[in-house]
């Protein structure tokens, strides 16, 4: 049995696919990480300057975000970029 399917068809069925689903991005800022950990002080003291913060992000508060978008919670979120990055996008 061959299945013959109109261009239009397929295009209908894939855009009802993409629609169905939800599609974020999550952009992290500066994380302390172990990275850091071999900065000089200065080096990590330009990069806290530069996030209207004023401090480094911490794991924990970019794997909340995640779990957010993750959940049912975010359910009427689609098509969105989360900067989680203490304002370092916004300037």
């Amino acid at each position: 049995m061959e299945l013959h399917h109109h261009p239009q068809e397929t295009g209908c069925l894939i855009a009802q696919f993409i629609l169905s689903q939800s599609l974020n991005v999550l952009s992290p800022g500066p994380v302390e990480t172990a990275i850091f950990d071999h900065l000089p002080k200065g080096s990590k003291d330009f990069f806290v300057s530069m996030i209207p913060r004023g401090t480094i992000g911490q794991p924990e508060e970019i794997a909340t975000a995640a779990l957010f978008l993750a959940s049912h919670d975010s359910s009427f979120v689609n098509g969105i970029e989360l900067f989680v990055d203490g304002g370092t996008a916004q300037i």
